[in-house]
């Protein structure tokens, strides 16, 4: 208070903060995954306040998330409590001095993973070449290169 910041008690109030003001700022369905993962994973963490949330409970509550629903889902779910304290902290709701416990604690490891563009990603793929192909002609050579890439499989 005497930094002139807001008085926070509890983590809860910090997420229904971030929610309410991100709101049309963030994706729909980031936000809505998100408020979710608040909701059904970081149950225990809701009367908590901001001080007490230390590297140890996050690594803890990181193995617990990882064990029930697996690595690549804690890795997930471990995103929005890091973004909520980010964005506090940018915001003034939490000292600048305050340490995000969340950043010390290791994510699982990731295994790359074959993913295809659905038919609808495909679509607007398409629809935004043409519409850089109506722009000029100086773009015909990227355009031939991209419809290439995206032909042939070689989208890395």
């Amino acid at each position: 208070m005497r930094e002139g910041l807001i008085h926070i008690e509890t983590l809860d109030e910090l997420a229904q903060i971030y929610f309410k003001r991100r709101e049309g700022e963030v994706a729909d369905t980031t936000l809505a995954k998100y408020k979710s993962d608040w909701k059904n994973k970081f149950k225990d963490w809701h009367n908590l306040s901001p001080a007490a949330l230390t590297v140890d409970r996050c690594r803890m509550k990181f193995g617990l998330l990882s064990e029930k629903h697996g690595p690549i889902a804690a890795n997930t779910a471990a995103i929005t409590s890091q973004v909520i304290i980010n964005w506090s902290i940018s915001q003034g709701l939490l000292p600048l001095s305050f340490a995000n416990p969340r950043l010390y604690v290791t994510r699982n490891p990731r295994k790359p993973r074959t993913r295809f563009m659905s038919s609808k990603e495909l679509s607007k793929y398409w629809n935004g070449l043409e519409e850089v192909q109506a722009g000029g002609r100086h773009w015909i050579m990227g355009l031939h290169a991209l419809r290439y890439l995206l032909m042939t499989g070689r989208r890395k």
